[in-house]
């Protein structure tokens, strides 16, 4: 079982919130190319080339994952929070056992609805915060 303090940083390269903010701001972007990206299990990318990668494909579908690159048997997933400017002010994500998390059928596959939910409530603060329809 896995617990987070209130405060705790966590990696930028290899949390699905830490990428989804990587991938759409650039002040994270930066800090995350600028640090050390160590390795948490075998699953972590530290590579920059392929966290570029990883990046792109976040920003391309909207949300980050991270199953099993910080910690065995967690799996989360993120999406960005933009404001009236479409800004990214922040992200929503949920976090919790791979077995919950991932469809059984396909390894490390995410649960497409879980998925959805996650999105839906990030736009749902962004257009609360006037980011307009996504």
């Amino acid at each position: 079982r896995q617990v987070l303090e209130i405060g705790a940083m966590q990696p930028l390269h290899c949390t699905a919130l830490g990428k989804v903010l990587s991938a759409f701001d650039p002040v994270a972007h930066s800090e995350a190319l600028e640090s050390d990206r160590k390795a948490f299990t075998e699953r972590t990318v530290c590579e920059l080339e392929e966290f570029e990668q990883i990046l792109d494909v976040t920003r391309a579908r909207g949300y980050a994952a991270d199953v099993e690159e910080t910690w065995e048997g967690v799996a989360s997933i993120a999406a960005p929070i933009h404001d009236r400017r479409r800004m990214p002010v922040g992200a929503v994500g949920i976090t919790g056992a791979v077995e919950r998390l991932c469809r059984s059928d396909e390894e490390g596959a995410l649960r497409p609805e879980l998925i959805a939910a996650v999105r839906d409530c990030a736009r749902a603060v962004s257009r609360d915060l006037g980011a307009g329809r996504f």
